[in-house]
């Protein structure tokens, strides 16, 4: 029988997401990152006229990976390839594609 339900049923909200990301890089919030995902939305936010934009988190993901020159890893291709690639022209972003 499957018990792994108890096992997590007692780690508090954080450990759960603390534990996949522990092997992880960690990259700090650098001033030329968050000049670059200023200069995302700077190119994104003025086209999208009924729409909330792509949102401040994705913004700093492409701008981290721009400045690591490293891909970005995801299944949401409408924010990073559609949104970010294309219509800003940010067409140095890398991106892999996962399903």
């Amino acid at each position: 029988m499957d018990r792994s339900w108890e096992r997590n049923r007692d780690e508090t909200e954080p450990e759960k997401f603390k534990r996949p990301l522990a092997g992880l890089p960690q990259v700090d919030l650098t001033a030329p990152i968050a000049k670059r995902a200023g200069e995302i939305e700077g190119k994104i936010q003025p086209s999208e006229q009924n729409d909330v934009g792509i949102g401040v988190a994705d913004e700093i993901i492409a701008a981290t990976a721009l400045e690591l020159n490293e891909p970005v890893v995801t299944d949401d291709t409408t924010d990073f390839v559609t949104r970010i690639q294309t219509e800003a022209g940010v067409s140095e972003l890398k991106t892999e594609h996962y399903a």
